[in-house]
C-alpha cells in the first residue's frame, strides 16, 4: 500500500508500549486509513457522476436538436415533393419554430406570412421600408 497519514501515540513518561497496545494502534490506523480512502473514492465517484449527468444533458440537448432538424428536413422535403409553395414552407417553419414569419421579395413586397402575429410583422415591415426601398 501507500502511506496516506500518520497516527502518532505518545505518553509523557518514557516507556515501552506493549505488543497489544501497538496492535490496537495499528488496527485503529488501518481503520482510519480505510475510512479516509473510502471517503476519497466516494468523492471521486460523486464527481464522476456529476460530470456524467452534465455530459448526458449536453447529449440530450444535441439529440433533440438533431431530431428537430430531421423533422424540419422531412417536412420541407414533403412540401417540395408535393409541389407546395412559399406559404406552405412559411407555415411549416412557424409550426416547427413558433412565432411569426414574413417572407418578402427583393423589393420588400410580402410573399407569404405565417403565425398569429404575421399581420403585425407585415405592418412593421411596411413602416420600416422607406420609399427608396431602404430599411430604416
Amino acid at each position: 500500500g501507500h502511506v496516506i497519514g500518520v497516527l502518532f501515540a505518545a505518553e509523557r513518561r518514557r516507556r515501552v508500549f506493549a505488543a497489544e497496545e501497538v496492535a490496537l494502534m495499528s488496527s485503529l490506523a488501518t481503520h482510519a486509513a480505510l475510512a479516509i480512502e473510502k471517503t476519497r473514492l466516494l468523492q471521486e465517484a460523486t464527481g464522476a457522476l456529476i460530470e456524467l449527468a452534465e455530459a448526458n444533458e449536453i447529449i440530450r440537448a444535441h439529440s433533440q436538436s438533431v431530431e428537430r432538424a430531421a423533422e424540419a428536413h422531412e417536412r420541407l422535403t414533403e412540401i417540395a415533393l408535393h409541389g407546395g409553395g412559399i406559404s406552405d414552407v412559411a407555415e411549416s417553419v412557424v409550426a416547427l419554430m413558433g412565432g411569426s414569419l414574413l417572407v418578402v421579395d427583393a423589393q420588400g413586397r410580402p410573399l407569404a406570412t405565417a403565425g398569429a402575429k404575421a399581420g403585425t410583422v407585415t405592418s412593421a415591415l411596411g413602416a420600416a421600408i422607406a420609399p427608396a426601398g431602404t430599411v430604416r
